[in-house]
């Protein structure tokens, strides 16, 4: 990987701060934050850049969170368990 590519996804996930952003979604503003590093343009994430992620990062990655999704199925009960 291009140094400018790695700088250009490290400064856009330090952005999301554990949010989560669409992975084509992401893919675009990594290339255009590699390209403003590129060109040598400041700053490299705009305002304009920033208020993209900002309306389309959804909720913070969390331990908490993922484990509540994967209890789901196991508090929700299966049909194999309904007739017990």
């Amino acid at each position: 990987m291009a140094l400018s590519l790695f700088a250009a996804r490290a400064l856009v996930l330090d952005y999301l701060n554990g949010r989560i952003l669409p992975e084509l979604r992401q893919s675009e503003i990594v290339h255009a934050v590699k390209c403003r590093l590129i060109g040598g343009a400041t700053p490299v994430l705009d305002e304009h850049m920033c208020e993209q992620i900002d309306s389309q990062a959804g909720e913070l990655r969390t331990e908490a969170a993922s484990s509540r999704s994967s209890s789901v199925g196991v508090l929700g009960g299966t049909s194999e368990h309904a007739g017990r």
